[in-house]
């Protein structure tokens, strides 16, 4: 009992900072306008769900390091347009990976983090429908669909250690 003790004591004054995990949930906003027809404007709203680990990276790793993040997504990019008529509108579901980058620029003494990310992801289609005029297509296997579409991102992280 006196080992356990003794070592919990230890470890209570031993702090490391290294790595992460983080679930980030949130919305993704579709706005589709085309120039050749002024009439054709469809947008949606659909769902954003990622879990990602992030680990410092460099020699000596403390709260000013760079960190390192990889990251696996679910985006939804949904979608509608419709007039007296005709109606459309597109459901579509990607699975990617997101690499990144996370810089330190502020910390306070509060434990309140600021730092700028970046970062690069790759997607591909997992399952997309398109409804036109109550008549519903599978999406997923279209060449305008299918394949590896990618983007890059930059922000800002405001967290709470």
């Amino acid at each position: 009992m006196k080992k356990i003790i003794f070592y919990l004591t230890i470890l209570s004054f031993i702090s490391i900072q290294s790595q992460e995990v983080a679930f980030t949930v949130g919305t993704n906003y579709t706005d589709y306008s085309f120039d050749a027809n002024d009439d054709f404007e469809a947008t949606g709203m659909g769902s954003h769900f990622e879990i990602g680990y992030t680990k410092k990276i460099g020699k000596t790793k403390t709260e000013k390091s760079l960190g390192y993040s990889l990251n696996l997504n679910l985006n939804q990019y949904n979608a509608s347009y419709g007039n007296m008529a005709s109606s459309y509108s597109w459901e579509t579901s990607y699975i990617g990976v997101r690499n990144g980058l996370d810089v330190p620029l502020f910390n306070m003494d509060n434990g309140l983090h600021l730092d700028a990310s970046f970062g690069v992801s790759l997607s591909t289609i997992l399952k997309g429908q398109q409804k036109i005029n109550n008549m519903v297509y599978d999406i997923s296997d279209h060449s305008e669909f299918c394949g590896i579409t990618g983007w890059t991102d930059a922000g800002l992280k405001l967290f709470k250690r």
